[in-house]
């Protein structure tokens, strides 16, 4: 080797010797990270995650993941908020990612970072107002360290036109996670306008918590198809028993922005996408990556595609007693392979004998509860009987029309019970808001032919609402027993119950609720008799 190369060679090992040392001497990348609540897939989860953020920038940056700076909120807004306010103010964190719902339209949703912060599942940006603004043919939040992904081309009406197929809904509830309720004001507002295209005659949204009991009690009567958003607290004790009780009262479920896995579980259908955590996971490694070439997180695109599928559990529909020829169903996948069943003789015999046996227990139960000294027209209860099971839903004024409804039923031979029932709060703000909207409804001229005796005149009213102020809603008589239109009041929000003559009739009946002063809102599951 001549003197020249030589000095050539070890300039350049000279060279890469300080390159090497260089991106030695760099401080780690530490990564912080939230989860919305403690939930059994949070581990696989982060581990998707991390696998993927290592084997993108590894090579150019120490990534760490320190064990104390992997957060779980507590399934609540206030959780979420300050897990990040805490990951936020930690010196030790470089990077923040958000891998829940309510985690991540926290941070869509600050005008301000002083890291940068990735939230790695924003749904419904232009609810939650979201920052964004076009730059070279992209989206991005356009704001300093503030990188968020959304799924783009999410067509609601789309989705759920899919499922009107197999399953003709004009009333639909949806059941979603609590905290949205405080991320997303008047949803229940938003998707009914959303939702009108449809033409439905009814569309409520119940919030879930941990358990399932308040949920199913808030399943209004009258109610055809349940759409099911994500709810990761549940644990797959509970949330296979929702799944149940729902098939057990006869509703179809449809899966919103959930996973195969839950059609797999006892969903009836859904619009499902098997590789959204991975797609996600590969997006926010490319944005940690060019986060660490320099880019701010404020420049980063925030759309995402996912291939979706149509996804139906027979052996659910099967158990409705759904059927479906094959032009909904031309690309829709499986998860069943009982497709058929061999015919039987005896089925309609069985069928029928089981279908008279329901009803024999569906007119004892529909007696007990006409019969219950304490039910009043504060209470709403309902019902469903699905073999030799009854399940009770809704909602009891008093504990003791509870506990006598399910003494009473349980004492019905051969019967099994389940109840939901959720006794309502006896405050005395909510007893004022059940006088006072019972006084406006019962003593409208349109509406009083449905009060006990066959009308109320306005003398007769005053004098009741007085009553019902001055000594109690229990000491009045004329609350008592059912009524044409219930009034379930649950911490100043009113939901009406019951069946009345006419369109008409259901309007008024609403917006006489609506002009009693302190009501927060007004839910309205009158149905109308069909002649």
């Amino acid at each position: 080797m001549t003197r020249a190369c030589l000095k050539s060679w070890f300039t350049g090992a000279m060279l890469a010797s300080l390159i090497v040392a260089s991106a030695s001497a760099q401080a780690p990348l530490r990564i912080g990270s939230i989860t919305d609540g403690p939930w059994n897939r949070d581990q696989m989860l982060l581990a998707t995650f991390q696998s993927k953020i290592v084997e993108a920038v590894g090579d150019a940056r120490d990534v760490q993941f320190p064990a104390d700076k992997q957060l779980n909120a507590d399934w609540s807004t206030k959780g979420s908020k300050k897990a990040l306010n805490q990951l936020l103010a930690d010196s030790q964190v470089d990077l923040i990612l958000t891998l829940g719902l309510t985690s991540s339209a926290e941070v869509a949703t600050r005008k301000s970072l002083g890291k940068p912060v990735i939230a790695t599942r924003v749904i419904a940006p232009e609810i939650l107002k979201a920052p964004s603004k076009k730059v070279r043919n992209q989206t991005v939040s356009g704001v300093k360290n503030l990188s968020y992904i959304t799924i783009e081309g999410v067509d609601l009406l789309q989705r759920l036109g899919a499922f009107r197929q197999i399953v003709p809904f004009s009333r639909l509830t949806f059941m979603m996670l609590e905290p949205l309720e405080d991320l997303i004001p008047k949803l229940g507002a938003r998707l009914a306008s959303d939702l009108a295209p449809l033409n439905l005659s009814g569309a409520n949204v119940i919030f879930v918590g941990d358990s399932i009991g308040p949920a199913l009690a808030d399943i209004p009567p009258g109610a055809e198809a349940v759409v099911l958003t994500p709810l990761p607290q549940l644990d797959s004790v509970e949330y296979q028993k929702l799944l149940s009780t729902l098939v057990d009262i006869g509703l179809p479920t449809f899966s919103l922005g959930g996973t195969t896995e839950d059609v797999a579980m006892g969903v009836m259908a859904g619009v499902t996408a098997p590789h959204e955590v991975e797609a996600l996971a590969d997006r926010t490694a490319a944005n940690v990556k060019s986060i660490v070439a320099g880019k701010d997180a404020g420049e980063l695109s925030i759309g995402l595609r996912v291939k979706e599928s149509f996804t139906v559990n027979t052996k659910v529909a099967a158990a409705l007693g759904i059927t479906f020829d094959q032009g909904p169903m031309a690309d829709a996948e499986e998860t069943s392979d009982e497709h058929a069943s061999e015919a039987n003789p005896s089925m309609s015999a069985v069928t029928q004998e089981n279908a008279e046996s329901e009803a024999r227990i569906a007119r004892q139960v529909q007696r007990l509860i006409a019969r219950q000294s304490t039910y009043s027209a504060f209470d709403g209860i309902n019902f469903a009987v699905k073999g030799n099971k009854v399940i009770l839903l809704g909602h009891a004024w008093r504990p003791t029309t509870k506990r006598g409804l399910e003494k009473a039923i349980g004492q019905i031979e051969g019967v099994e019970l389940e109840s939901y029932v959720e006794v309502l709060s006896n405050s005395s703000f909510d007893n004022d808001i059940r006088a006072r909207v019972y006084g406006s409804i019962y003593a409208h001229p349109v509406l009083r032919r449905y009060a006990p005796g066959g009308g109320l005149n306005s003398v007769s009213v005053q004098q009741a609402i007085g009553d019902l102020l001055r000594f109690g809603l229990e000491s009045v008589q004329m609350v008592r027993g059912p009524h044409p239109i219930h009034i379930v009041v649950k911490n100043g929000d009113v939901a009406l119950v019951g069946v009345v003559q006419s369109d008409v009739d259901r309007q008024v009946a609403a917006t006489q609720a609506r002009r009693v002063s302190g009501v927060f809102s007004v839910e309205n599951h009158l149905q109308v008799a069909r002649r």
